[in-house]
């Protein structure tokens, strides 16, 4: 059976940021706003974002929830003190972590039984910039939005 030092070890070093590891559950965190944000979206319309971002060569590690009805993206940090969603998102189900709070991670060796990784981090990339899922997310909004309307409009 592998160990949680193992699972520890692989997270900081795939994620390059400072992770927790609590010593009797085994599971491993980081907070948001030190080193990653995380930034939090349907299964839907965040698998489309991702999708997209794949196809650009730019997608980076993303979570998935439970019940996988939501994925977290984690990215470096936003380039701004006070990073917020913008407001064409926030329809979309899009909310970032607020600072400070703490991010599950998935473990790589054995899993949590609950969370798992929708897409693992990656040895050779670094984590993705904010402001690309960010643009990205707007773009697939827009394309909705437009197709919701050329939809509307052949009624």
């Amino acid at each position: 059976m592998p160990s949680h030092a193992t699972d520890f070890r692989f997270c900081t070093e795939r994620l390059g940021c400072p992770v927790r590891h609590d010593d009797q559950t085994g599971e491993a965190f980081a907070s948001a706003g030190a080193g990653l944000d995380a930034i939090v979206m349907p299964a839907g319309f965040g698998g489309l974002v991702q999708k997209s971002l794949r196809m650009s060569m730019l997608d980076g590690p993303v979570i998935a929830s439970p019940d996988r009805r939501g994925l977290v993206f984690l990215t470096q940090p936003a380039n701004t003190s006070c990073p917020r969603v913008p407001p064409d998102l926030r329809p979309f189900g899009v909310w970032l972590v607020p600072a400070g709070h703490q991010v599950l991670l998935p473990q790589h060796l054995n899993g949590h039984p609950d969370w798992s990784w929708w897409v693992p981090p990656s040895p050779r990339r670094s984590l993705i910039i904010w402001s690309t899922v960010i643009g990205t997310a707007r773009r697939v909004a827009a394309m909705y939005m437009a197709e919701q309307a050329l939809e509307t409009h052949r009624d």
